[in-house]
């Protein structure tokens, strides 16, 4: 069965009160958020199909809203409690306990056994018959009716929104997939329009039947990571389909592609480029590490622009290998990444944080201004590691002589071996956009240095796409 993720939601809860003001207030994982009325009335007219709305029926949309988290047509739906159903073929009602998790509703007579029986809502028909006391559902499946009673109206009305969002929750009813754009080790990356307004988006569709158990824990992370985030340096998420065969991502069209092949090809790239490019990754990781996010795969290749055109506007994209710090534990223990730009601690199997993030950064400004890597090796990846770990950081004149004193700072605060002495997210930003800021320091003029090697057609070596193991170090 594939998980819909998520809080577990029995309903019954959620709604607080409507104040003075026709404000509809709603706790959401215990945070408030308010939205008001004239906002939910003009959004819900095509769902409800009428030009206004009760109270009832906008809190119960407002509701959905916050549990789809933003998306636009899915749901991290997961929600139980106990209903009646009644059996057409016996007369009567029977009291069960039902889960809707994702789009599969299952029935069981504890919460503690194992389903007597499950369904896959999406394209079902949902039935809602007012008329009876408290409230009846009817779904037709294409293998199974199920009836369910009520006996009160507004937990009625929940269950009846959450089986609707279910029944859409499949990506063809909502999206047309186009051409193959890009693949990875268990996915491949389609074009695609929305069959709403045909905005142009992208598809990654990961098959979850190659892919190693393993890895179906990263694969659940970015899933949840995704549904989650909402930066403007972060690429989009605007829906994420599940069924038992795939998970498709359907994420914002970045055109521009990735940064440093639109730095290689360019040509032309100044620092004034670089401090831009800075501020925005850093606000992006900022928000991230806010939110107690490590992301652990900084690299050239998960930054990408909106267009190909300066001045660029970058995103952070790719969290398959993301983790989050729980509270009270501020250190992950894995070892995950890309050679060239792990941090030490990583590399020594010592816990772990948002540190490394920062590292990662820092090769990533160095690679950017000088067009090499501060750590590199043609074909050996325990030399990387030793560099990593034992190299003094060098600045060669060839390379570094006309970069300004404010960027080498910037690098050398990044790629601090201590965790603790290297710059945060938040320090690192400040830096950046006093560099960009600092007239005097920032040079118009285009960097010398051969740029054309940043372009991933001849950066990537064959350790760059490969997860590592310390055991050589």
């Amino acid at each position: 069965m594939s998980g819909g993720g998520g809080r577990e939601i029995e309903f019954g809860e959620g709604v607080d009160e409507t104040n003075e003001r026709g404000e509809v207030e709603l706790s959401k994982d215990r945070k408030k958020k308010v939205l008001k009325v004239d906002y939910w009335i003009d959004r819900s007219e095509k769902e409800v199909g009428t030009g206004s709305i009760s109270k009832e029926q906008a809190v119960h949309w407002i509701e959905n809203r916050l549990l789809m988290g933003g998306l636009r047509h899915s749901a991290a739906l997961n929600v139980c409690g106990w209903m009646y159903k009644q059996n057409k073929r016996y007369p009567g009602k029977q009291r069960r306990y039902f889960h809707l998790l994702g789009t599969y509703l299952s029935c069981r007579r504890d919460p503690e056994l194992p389903p007597s029986w499950e369904i896959d809502l999406v394209g079902a028909d949902i039935v809602n018959e007012t008329k009876w006391n408290g409230g009846r559902i009817i779904i037709v499946t294409e293998t199974k009716t199920v009836r369910l009673l009520f006996r009160d109206g507004q937990v009625a009305a929940k269950w009846l929104s959450s089986l609707q969002i279910a029944r859409q929750m499949h990506v063809e009813m909502h999206y047309k997939m186009e051409k193959q754009i890009g693949f990875g080790a268990y996915s491949k990356v389609r074009m695609g329009h929305a069959i709403e307004d045909g905005m142009e988006v992208a598809i990654k569709v990961i098959d979850r039947k190659s892919c190693p158990q393993d890895d179906l824990i990263f694969l659940q992370r970015e899933v949840e990571i995704v549904r989650e985030v909402d930066h403007p340096n972060i690429v989009q998420t605007y829906d994420v389909f599940e069924n038992k065969n795939q998970i498709l991502i359907v994420m914002e069209f970045m055109p521009g592609g990735m940064l440093f092949d639109v730095i290689a090809t360019y040509g032309m790239f100044c620092e004034r480029d670089a401090a831009n490019v800075m501020c925005e990754l850093l606000d992006g990781l900022k928000y991230l590490h806010k939110r107690g996010v490590v992301h652990r795969d900084i690299k050239p290749e998960n930054i990408l622009c909106t267009q190909s055109k300066w001045p660029l506007h970058v995103k952070w994209t790719d969290f398959g290998l993301s983790n989050v710090l729980s509270a009270g534990n501020d250190a992950l223990q894995t070892q995950v990444g890309t050679p060239h730009f792990a941090a030490p601690e990583l590399l020594k199997s010592e816990p772990y944080g948002t540190p490394v993030d920062l590292w990662s950064c820092g090769i990533v400004l160095y690679n950017m201004l000088s067009g090499e890597l501060p750590f590199d090796h043609p074909e050996d990846a325990s030399e990387i590691f030793r560099q990593i770990l034992y190299k003094e950081l060098d600045f060669p004149p060839e390379l570094f002589g006309e970069i300004s004193h404010d960027a080498i700072g910037i690098i050398r605060g990044l790629l601090k071996r201590d965790p603790a002495l290297r710059l945060n997210a938040e320090q690192a930003l400040a830096m950046s956009q006093q560099w960009l800021k600092n007239a005097s320091s920032i040079r118009s003029t285009p960097i010398k240095n051969d740029l054309s090697k940043l372009h991933s057609s001849q950066r990537l070596s064959i350790f760059s796409k490969r997860a590592y193991s310390t055991a050589t170090v």
